[in-house]
């Protein structure tokens, strides 16, 4: 990645007026095969949702940004001192290593936003490519877990 590109990917944080972009991305059928829950969302459940995670004060949601187009999402959830990463690129804009660089973004958001010690994320063993970006942003493979029916490979990082 050119390194004019990773001076340009900045996080804004999401708000209602972003709320069919965030649908869009989360309805996305090459994004949902990867979700631990892969049902489409509708309309109603997803504004219902959108607004009690912008309210939640344990939540902070992203819009990920590369030269001011949105690129993907972010949503940093605190659980105890740790705050668990979930993220998304849109679909015209995979491939460029966008992911790993939002992943690295998180470090510091979730310190100053969350005050959170480290980062941990749940990933599907079939999502290559989300394996690949935790471990280029510097992530570590600890174990392997359960979210419900699904196997998951746990990647965490702990925040300096």
């Amino acid at each position: 990645m050119r390194d004019g590109t990773r001076r340009t990917v900045s996080l804004r944080r999401a708000g209602i007026a972003d709320s069919e972009r965030l649908l869009d991305w989360r309805n996305d059928p090459d994004t949902r095969r990867w979700y631990i829950h892969p049902a489409r969302v509708p309309r109603r459940d997803h504004q219902a949702w959108l607004a009690r995670k912008l309210a939640d004060r344990n939540c902070r949601l992203y819009i990920a940004e590369a030269r001011s187009a949105p690129v993907g999402q972010l949503r940093l959830e605190r659980v105890g001192r740790a705050a668990e990463v979930s993220l998304s690129v849109d679909g015209a804009a995979r491939g460029r290593g966008l992911g790993a660089l939002i992943l690295q973004r998180a470090v510091t958001a979730a310190r100053r936003e969350l005050n959170a010690t480290r980062l941990v994320a749940y990933v599907r063993p079939d999502n290559v490519a989300s394996a690949v970006a935790f471990l280029k942003a510097g992530y570590r493979f600890t174990k392997l877990a359960r979210r419900g029916a699904v196997r998951t490979y746990v990647f965490e990082r702990t925040i300096p």
